[in-house]
């Protein structure tokens, strides 16, 4: 076998590879006498046919397959010889197949880019460091106090902070438009859940009015029909509610993880918690600009099939998931790219420092995944026993994180004080 390489690209490679006729018709050959031991034909024994009976009936099936089979089994050779990784299935072409001549074609292919990782000693990150003090304890009670408020219904107008229940339909130039009505629809005034001019408009009603609301959706809008259009939304309002702050008690103790109800370790409680939180948000923001800094300092191709599949991938799910919904094509393109290019360089400090999933980061985010389904414990089961894309995300994420932790252990990290509150709005 006869290999050649060209560089087409500073990714793509060009194989040119030839196989030697004698070879062609030696498996050929091999195939044939396969099928005469197993095919049966009338007037002769099994493992009898004449070889001339054969080849007029299965010459061009034979030629076909051992074809395919040598390019196949060629191709593999060549790329292991060469020491090429291919991105993708190379394509074939240029194909020359006579009778008598040496088998020859061609295959095309992009490789993955050469990754030179900088010394992670030179890089330098700013780290935001906080004490929790008293007073973010009694702002951490008062946001609590807010999370398990409950609601009264009120005879009273709307105010900002209360809640109303209505029923609405939306209307443009007179013709109601798709998705654009609602029943005992929630609305807290102030929340800004819903589009400019909604929320502000039910100031001042009472509960059994009805108003209409004149509003326009913001350019931006997630739905390309309904962007930058004015609109009109009949409003029945059916109650107004008032906030009741959460009282500081036993029941408040149990809902922040005081399994006891005892008062007293409310404080140091919400202060626990609030360390964890913050420590949490420090690394996020240290991976953060790590990233950056690793993105920001490599350079290199990103393989065009590879961008190609990402792109449409994102592209097939948005049409399946967001039909309709307006695309920036330059900026998802741009998105596309930032993401091939960290996966490579991750992958790139993976390999190099033999980074291994760690299996109390994994349990702790399988623990994290199935919180969010009431703490199914048949899920975490199933989520270990039984292979699945939920496991191989929960790995690469693990992995992600190891990597990236890795790159900041080795560069240089400046401590800069800060506020709990400063650091939870920055990441904000």
């Amino acid at each position: 076998m006869k290999v050649s390489v060209e560089t087409t690209s500073n990714l793509g490679r060009k194989l040119t590879i030839e196989i030697p006729s004698a070879d062609v018709e030696a498996k050929k050959q091999i195939k044939l006498r396969e099928i005469a031991n197993t095919i049966k034909m009338d007037g002769f024994r099994k493992g009898k046919v004449p070889e001339s009976f054969l080849k007029q009936r299965y010459s061009k099936q034979i030629h076909r397959e051992t074809v395919v089979e040598l390019i196949e089994s060629s191709l593999k050779n060549a790329l292991n010889q060469e020491k090429l990784i291919p991105v993708d299935l190379p394509g074939i072409e240029e194909i020359i197949d006579e009778q008598g001549k040496n088998l020859q074609y061609v295959a095309k292919f992009e490789v993955f880019p050469e990754i030179e990782l900088v010394d992670f000693k030179t890089i330098q990150l700013d780290k935001f460091m906080a004490d929790i003090v008293e007073e973010d304890v009694d702002k951490g009670i008062e946001s609590l106090k807010e999370q398990f408020a409950t609601w009264i219904v009120a005879d009273k107008s709307v105010a900002k902070g209360d809640k109303v229940v209505v029923d609405f339909v939306g209307s443009i130039d007179g013709v109601p438009f798709k998705n654009g009505d609602g029943k005992n629809i929630p609305v807290e005034i102030g929340s800004e859940k819903f589009i400019p001019g909604f929320e502000e408009g039910l100031i001042g009603v009472k509960a059994g009015e009805k108003l209409e609301l004149a509003v326009t959706f913001p350019d931006d809008y997630g739905v390309a029909e309904l962007a930058g259009k004015s609109a009109i939304f009949s409003v029945t309002v059916h109650t107004v509610e008032n906030k009741e702050l959460a009282k500081v008690d036993e029941e408040f103790a149990k809902k922040i993880g005081i399994q006891d109800g005892d008062t007293t370790k409310i404080r140091d409680k919400i202060k626990a918690n609030m360390e964890k939180f913050i420590s949490h948000l420090v690394q996020e923001d240290l991976r953060n600009k790590i990233t950056d800094k690793l993105m920001e300092l490599s350079e290199f191709d990103i393989p065009v099939a590879l961008f190609n599949r990402e792109r449409n991938m994102i592209l097939e799910d948005n049409k399946k998931n967001n039909p309709g919904q307006k695309i920036d094509m330059e900026k998802l393109e741009e998105e596309v790219r930032k993401k091939i290019k960290l996966g490579l360089i991750l992958n790139k400090i993976i390999k190099k420092y033999d980074v291994q999933a760690n299996e109390t980061r994994m349990r702790d985010k399988i623990t994290e995944l199935s919180s969010m389904f009431g703490g199914n414990v048949d899920l975490i089961k199933r989520i270990y026993k039984e292979p699945n894309k939920l496991l191989d995300n929960v790995k690469n994420s693990v992995l992600t994180d190891q990597a990236l932790d890795l790159v900041i252990g080795y560069a240089t990290i400046n401590d800069i004080s800060s506020t709990f509150y400063d650091i939870a709005n920055r990441s904000t």
